[in-house]
């Protein structure tokens, strides 16, 4: 859902119809109608919407089987940030300590290797040792 908040705003009636126009952009047939909803977060206005809209696309995305699906894909994401920041971290460090590693990343420099190839050569030579 989109909250457009600032409801008492004088360009709040533009701004919902310019969000319509994008959605409607995307064509395809959504089983689920994006809501835009108007707020005035000062005095606690278009809240009680809000919780609603919030609670009805919960039991939607749960009848639909896409809220499993949701966790899973958004639990795999974390997992991988984690490890690539990790493996970042990792990698950082072999560079400044390794002397193999920084002639690698000098012959990139110098265009004598390309930079996807001296990556693969990299992860190769860390995820064997």
């Amino acid at each position: 859902m989109i909250v457009v908040n600032k409801a008492d705003h004088p360009m709040t009636d533009t701004m919902v119809r310019e969000i319509r126009g994008v959605l409607s952009l995307a064509g395809a047939e959504q089983s689920w109608k994006v809501p835009i909803l108007r707020t005035e977060a000062v005095k606690a206005e278009g809240v009680e919407e809000l919780v609603q809209k919030i609670d009805e696309h919960r039991a939607h995305i749960t009848e639909e089987g896409t809220l499993e699906r949701r966790r899973s894909r958004n639990l795999r994401n974390e997992v991988l940030g984690i490890a690539a920041s990790r493996m970042r971290r990792r990698l950082d460090e072999a560079v400044a300590d390794d002397d193999e590693i920084a002639a690698l990343l000098d012959r990139v420099v110098k265009r004598e290797l390309d930079p996807a190839s001296a990556a693969g050569e990299l992860l190769e030579r860390e995820t064997d040792g």
